[in-house]
C-alpha cells in the first residue's frame, strides 16, 4: 500500500489552494538526472583552460502531469494531457585563468 502515494515535491506541492492541485497524494513517479562534465587543462604553469558542458534532464525522460481530475467533462476525468518537466538542456562553457 505504501508504494500508492509519492513523496511530496519540494516548490509543488504547497497546499495552499485547499487540497486541490496542490495536496496531491497519488500522483506520477517524478524523477530526473543531471550531470556536470569538466575538463581543466595547465596550457602553462600560471595559465590554465576549463572546459564545461552541463546537462539538465540528461535522458531527455518525459515526466507526465498528474491525470485531470475535473468532474465537469467527464471525457478528460484520469486523462493524462501535459507535461510536467522540462526538456534537455544543456550548457557549455570556458574559462581562461591567470
Amino acid at each position: 500500500m505504501m508504494d500508492c502515494f509519492r513523496d511530496p515535491i519540494l516548490g509543488i506541492d504547497t497546499g495552499h489552494n485547499g487540497g486541490y492541485g496542490g495536496d496531491i497524494l497519488r500522483g506520477q513517479p517524478y524523477w530526473n538526472v543531471d550531470m556536470q562534465i569538466r575538463k581543466t587543462t595547465n596550457i602553462t604553469e600560471r595559465v590554465s583552460a576549463e572546459f564545461q558542458i552541463i546537462f539538465a534532464n540528461l535522458f531527455n525522460h518525459d515526466q507526465l502531469s498528474n491525470p485531470s481530475d475535473t468532474l465537469y467533462e467527464p471525457s478528460i476525468f484520469g486523462s493524462l494531457t501535459s507535461q510536467a518537466d522540462n526538456p534537455r538542456k544543456m550548457e557549455f562553457g570556458g574559462r581562461i585563468r591567470f
